[in-house]
């Protein structure tokens, strides 16, 4: 119809909300149904469908200033452009907390019209802990549309990724069995996530309402039952979850700050599962009776463990007790580790390892048969990388910067 009835005229079309491609063959399907001088304008949340309708001019929607974003704001709280004298406070603190979406904006500004100042205050604290679940509920109409492996991969991203140097969260997806760098476009494309430039590297990074909507997926079906989250980021409910021994086979990632506090033998009604472990440690600060704590921690490793990130880890090997059969992936940045393991353990599966500005002596590549990447940049003690035949038939990546000790690799 829009084919035959459309060509003799010029029109000004707006096509809202897309999300499919049919519904653009069906509603705007060349542009030789319309006469030369109309304009289309389409709407959608996933810039793939306007690709491949072979779209020509694609624009992203820019986020609100402060001054619109006030403007806004102010019409449905107050009925007029600028915010009443005596909530001006108010009303900035919930620009602050919108950054920037509209959405969120008019929800809030509906929300507090009429309302007294104790109740905007009370209202802007409870969005501290509790999210709009207004504003959520939009939000996620682009999360229910992916497929199952990429929304574990946003759930990632919001829970555990957000700000990570784009490789390195494409090392930890992959380890985990994602297809990242795909799975990564379609969560851009999706207005999901973004890249941020900094230097010559990309950073993945989301609204803040974004993040919290993921985390709220993540937290929402037992919010007060943490050891029932596959996610688990908040320190206080980790020093929880492990210390109570209330661990379940449903966490699936860790990302906790090593403290005393930690309870190692919490992991262990976790070992069938646990896919990521984020480790974030300083020796500054801790006494003697801390740091054998922290030894008795790393006794816990999951042998399913796929993925571990511990930087300025403290020992000089791995644990004898952590079998790594599974470990796709070791990032050990900065630390004290000198030989991987004592006497040497074959890890068949092992794909990538970063051992940068750590104090490696001697690395024997024989028993990583596999290895596709080896970041050792900087370890100053190292003086042996051992090489036997064939070993490196699938290495792709060598990073030997300022590695001056070396003798001999071979």
């Amino acid at each position: 119809m829009m084919k035959t009835k459309l060509r003799a005229r010029k029109v000004l079309l707006v096509l809202d909300d897309v999300d499919h491609k049919d519904q653009l063959d069906a509603l705007a399907g060349d542009l030789n149904w319309f006469k030369p001088g109309s304009r289309i304008i389409i709407t959608t949340r996933d810039e793939q469908v306007l690709i491949a309708h072979k779209v020509k001019c694609i624009c992203n929607v820019k986020l609100l200033s402060d001054e619109e974003a006030i403007g806004l704001f102010s019409r449905h709280a107050f009925g007029k452009d600028i915010p009443v004298q005596e909530y001006k406070t108010q009303s900035l603190e919930v620009v602050h907390y919108a950054a920037g979406l509209p959405l969120t904006i008019k929800v809030l500004g509906s929300f507090l019209c009429g309302k007294d100042k104790l109740e905007w205050i009370d209202a802007l604290a409870r969005l501290k802990t509790i999210p709009l679940e207004e504003t959520i509920a939009k939000l996620e109409v682009s999360f229910k549309g992916l497929e199952n492996d990429y929304k574990e991969i946003f759930l990632d991203v919001a829970c555990l990724l957000k700000g990570w140097e784009k490789n390195k969260a494409i090392r930890m997806l992959e380890s985990s069995g994602f297809h990242a760098r795909n799975g990564l476009r379609v969560l851009e494309q999706r207005s999901l996530i973004t890249f941020r430039a900094k230097n010559l590297d990309f950073y993945l990074s989301m609204h803040d309402h974004i993040e919290e909507m993921g985390k709220n997926i993540v937290r929402r079906m037992h919010p007060d039952e943490p050891n029932q989250h596959s996610r688990l980021w908040i320190q206080e409910e980790i020093e929880d979850v492990l210390g109570d021994g209330l661990g379940t086979e449903v966490t699936r990632c860790i990302n906790l700050k090593l403290t005393p506090a930690i309870v190692g033998e919490g992991l262990r009604n976790m070992k069938k599962l646990i896919r990521c472990l984020i480790l974030n440690y300083r020796e500054s600060g801790m006494d003697s009776d801390d740091l054998v704590k922290i030894e008795e921690f790393c006794q816990h490793f999951p042998n399913a463990l796929r993925y571990l990130n511990w930087h300025y880890y403290p020992h000089s090997c791995l644990p004898k007790t952590f079998q790594a059969n599974n470990l796709v992936a070791l990032e050990i940045y900065g630390s004290e580790i000198e030989q991987l393991w004592v006497g040497g353990k074959v890890m068949r599966k092992l794909k990538s390892i970063d051992l940068s500005f750590s104090k490696m002596r001697t690395l024997d590549l024989g028993l990583t048969p596999n290895l596709e990447r080896l970041d050792l940049q900087s370890c100053y003690d190292l003086e042996e990388v051992h090489v036997p035949a064939g070993c490196l038939r699938t290495l792709v990546y060598l990073d030997l910067g300022q590695c001056e000790r070396v003798k001999s690799v071979g």
